[in-house]
């Protein structure tokens, strides 16, 4: 067996088994199911490395040179042997950036993400204490969001999860809807009464997934079938072109040429979006239907510049006779 099979094996042991703890009632279980999540995290990110080259799994800060070395020559033979108990490997934080800097190997977690499973193992595994109810649902959710993404990059990669996806999909959308009510509990009017606080969520780089949980905090709706219509804009917090206005959709019918003095000879079918809130992405920065208004009113450059209705055209074409009304008084 080659080490990268063997840590994606116990990975997906653990992986499984932080699952099926998670729902028991009891406290050793539930603190074995936050260990598993944090042991199934480490090695499969130690499971990337070996896929791209074993000797990134090295432990990476070592005063002894003679360890240092055996390790890279027990790593670098790929194979799973008795040896590798008697060398070093990196810390699951070193695994963690290594895997976000090397640019072949898919990034499966974010800095936060990586924290909420490491703060929740650690407190399991050193001092045998429970951690917050949401901390640990955040971690099964990263847990989760982590072998979600790795499916995505890597075909093929086996599915720890098998026969629980019912349950996940019930978590997750209960997780969705918890982190949605917390945020529209701390987006409230301040400062001179128009902007919300900048709420960093999430730096997985998934606008989807941050607008989603946006969307429904600010609408107060369930989002989960799809989102508003939404359009790149420039941030004024963060000067990013990572913002997005969402956007009202209406159908309408353009014409050419576009002046009341004229008749028309030409038209398309289009829609004019007009922009009701905003989200960035990048910065976090959320502005409510009433925020982005009031910062209109009050003559803000940037938000007058958001608000105007923009404009998507279809192909223009020649009127039908059958059609041609005149709009001349």
């Amino acid at each position: 067996m080659k080490l990268a099979e063997a840590l994606l094996s116990y990975a997906n042991w653990n992986a499984r088994r932080a699952w099926e703890q998670f729902q028991d009632g009891d406290l050793n279980k539930r603190l074995d199911a936050v260990a598993s999540a944090g042991i199934a995290t480490e090695l499969f990110l130690k499971h990337l490395l070996a896929r791209q080259s074993p000797g990134l799994l090295a432990e990476l800060t070592t005063g002894d040179k003679r360890s240092a070395l055996l390790a890279r020559l027990t790593f670098s033979s790929e194979n799973y042997t008795t040896d590798l108990a008697d060398v070093r490997s990196c810390t699951a934080e070193d695994a963690f950036y290594i895997h976000k800097e090397i640019e072949e190997i898919p990034t499966v977690l974010a800095v936060d993400e990586f924290k909420a499973l490491m703060t929740v193992r650690n407190a399991a595994c050193h001092l045998a204490a429970e951690a917050r109810r949401s901390q640990i649902a955040e971690a099964i959710y990263s847990l989760t969001t982590m072998y979600e993404k790795a499916r995505t990059a890597i075909p093929g990669l086996e599915w720890p999860f098998t026969n629980l996806e019912h349950v996940i999909d019930v978590f997750q959308y209960q997780h969705r809807q918890s982190s949605a009510a917390f945020i529209k509990e701390k987006i409230k009017l301040h400062g001179d009464g128009f902007r919300s606080g900048a709420l960093l969520i999430s730096d997985s780089g998934q606008p989807d997934d941050f607008l989603a949980l946006w969307v429904a905090a600010i609408f107060d709706e369930d989002y989960s079938y799809g989102l508003p219509q939404r359009t790149p804009h420039k941030c004024v917090a963060c000067k990013s072109p990572d913002g997005q206005l969402l956007c009202e959709v209406e159908p309408t019918t353009f014409y050419e040429p576009d002046d009341d003095n004229q008749e028309p000879t030409t038209w398309a079918q289009g829609e004019i979006w007009t922009p009701l809130a905003f989200a960035c992405t990048r910065c976090a920065l959320c502005l409510t239907p009433r925020e982005l208004r009031t910062l209109e009113l009050d003559k803000d450059g940037w938000a007058v510049n958001a608000a105007i209705p923009i404009p998507r055209r279809g192909d223009f074409e020649e009127i039908p006779e059958e059609f041609q009304v005149s709009r001349l008084a």
